[in-house]
Parts: C-alpha cells; structure tokens; sequence
C-alpha cells in the first residue's frame, strides 16, 4: 500500500505518460477520456486496453513529444483493418530494404483514433478515410504537412456462396437473404461506404432488420466467409488475389453509389523526428509499394483510379451475360 502511494505521488510529480497494457490492444481498448464532438459516444470497449494517461494535448504543453522521437527500437504504426493484407506486404518489404521494424495494430479507423487521442504510442496513422487524419489535424496532433491519401478502396458485395449474387445484385434488391453484413458506420468508413449504397438504392430501411455489423470490415468479412451472414459488404481488397476472385461471388459496387473511399495517412506528433517513421512514408509513395497497393485492389491517386476492376473468371462472365 505503501509503495502504491509512493508511486502514485511519483508520477503526479513527473507528469509522465505510462501505459499499461493488457493483452493485444490493437482491436480494444477502455476509453479514458471524454471526447466531444462525433466520436464522442463511439469508443466504449473495455477488454484489452488501458490507459493511463494525461490528456496528450497537455503532453504536448509540456514538451513531451521530445519524448517519443526515440529512433531506438520498432516504430508502432496503426493501420485501418481493411488495409491488412496490402500492409503486411509493405512493411516486409519496407523492412527488408531499410532494416528498420514495424510494430502494427489493425482495427477500425474510429477506434485507432480514439486510442490515438487517448495517447497510444502509435507514430503513424494509416486511415481508411480522410476524416479522421483530419480531425488528428485539427488537433493539433500531426506533423503539419504530412497527410496525404495513399490509397483509394473499392467497396464490393460479396458471398461465399459461388452462385447466390449475380452482376445485378439482385438477392440484395430482392431481400433473398437472411443477413447481410456490414462494417459500423458511426466508426468504419466502409460501413459508411456501405450505408451510403443501401440509401442510394432505396433499401436502408427495407433491410436494416437483416443488418448485422461488425466493429470493423476484417469481422465484417469474417461474418460473411463463415456463413453467418449470407451477403456483406466487404472492401475488394479482401477478396482478390492477383486481380481474381478468391472464391464465392461478387457484385463490385459502382463508385457512384457512395463517396469515394480516399484513405489518408499522417505522421503523428510523436513520430516527428523518428528516422524510420519519415522513411516509411517516403517509401508507402514509392513505386514499389504503389504497385504493392494496386496489386491488392486498391486504386492510387496518381492513376486517378477508385479500386482496381476484377478480372473476369468463369462465373463472372457468366453472370455478366444478359
């Protein structure tokens, strides 16, 4: 007890940020803080992550920052879960060309922010749209001058039942399934995507009793690959290889339907002078890592594309015949 208050008193006195981590924090966390504004009300999971923290803006006041521009050691980046696969492909490279390491934490955009805001030692920030990296903006919280879009999403509905959705989408508009997946819109920007779709066809309201959502697109994806739900939305990354359909079948949304999915990138504050956070982002912008991208279905601003079309198999043909 005694070595408790000690210690309390201790870090009072030093105005430290200390974490205490339990288990893997990067799809849960207990939200510290309160947040106004639109996140405000989405971030209260309390399974794998605490914090204890002051607020970072007051970090900042303090000149803390001066403390997280360690080049020692891994750089900690979080990654939007849609963007897995393309991400594991980069860093590998990343690290195999420049021998810096990677520690990465996937989940949806919304709840990396707020793990962001609450302090967690993330240097980078890959979103998976451009509100979120603008909100850290705003905040003060980014190295100005340091956020931009790295990929564009492409959004698909899809099943693992080869024959069910055909190029017209038509067990969707003619409500022949028994759930339908999609990502949380209040903090996943393809549920967002998705939702924008289901308005855009007249069918929010005539399907929201079959919804079912994940916390982000990566359980999304898993509902609809386990049978759980017959249809979902799903991001085209994750159900592509080399431009082919892994299995299952395949409506590929038109970008029309809903916003495009911009997905922007920016170099925190606590990264602002870590050597291997500065060349990560050089080589995200190479061509190698553009091709590493495209190859998983995303588009790229410099192409000027919204997602990769894919390529036609068997079944597609098929089902694109009138």
């Amino acid at each position: 007890m005694i070595q408790a208050r000690l210690l309390s008193v201790l870090l009072c006195w030093m105005s430290p940020i200390v974490f205490e981590y339990q288990g893997e924090y990067q799809d849960e966390y207990q939200d510290t803080h309160h947040f106004k504004g639109e996140y405000q009300d989405e971030y209260q999971d309390t399974h794998h992550f605490t914090i204890i923290t002051h607020h970072p803006a007051h970090a900042a006041a303090n000149g803390l920052n001066a403390a997280y521009s360690d080049n020692e050691g891994p750089i900690h980046i979080a990654v939007a879960s849609n963007f897995n696969a393309p991400m594991k492909a980069i860093t590998t490279a990343f690290q195999a060309s420049t021998g810096y390491q990677i520690r990465t934490s996937f989940g949806s955009s919304g709840k990396l922010l707020a793990q962001t805001m609450s302090g967690a030692p993330f240097m980078v920030f890959f979103s998976a749209d451009q509100d979120k990296p603008a909100a850290l903006e705003k905040s003060g919280l980014i190295v100005p001058g340091t956020r931009f879009t790295y990929a564009v999403g492409g959004l698909t509905l899809w099943s693992a039942n080869p024959t069910l959705i055909d190029a017209q989408a038509s067990v969707l508009k003619e409500g022949r399934f028994n759930k339908l997946a999609l990502a949380n819109p209040r903090v996943a920007p393809y549920g967002t995507a998705a939702l924008e779709v289901l308005q855009f066809l007249g069918l929010e309201e005539r399907t929201r009793s079959k919804w079912v959502q994940g916390e982000n697109i990566a359980q999304t994806f898993q509902f609809v690959s386990t049978g759980n739900a017959d249809i979902g939305f799903v991001a085209l990354s994750q159900i592509i290889v080399d431009g082919n359909i892994r299995q299952g079948s395949f409506w590929q949304v038109p970008p029309g339907s809903h916003r495009p999915i911009n997905q922007d990138v920016v170099l925190l504050r606590r990264g602002a002078t870590n050597l291997a956070a500065r060349a990560l982002l050089e080589f995200v912008q190479s061509e190698e890592a553009i091709s590493i991208i495209e190859s998983h279905g995303y588009g790229h601003p410099s192409a000027g594309k919204s997602g990769n079309p894919l390529k036609p198999t068997p079944y597609i043909q098929a089902a694109a015949t009138p």
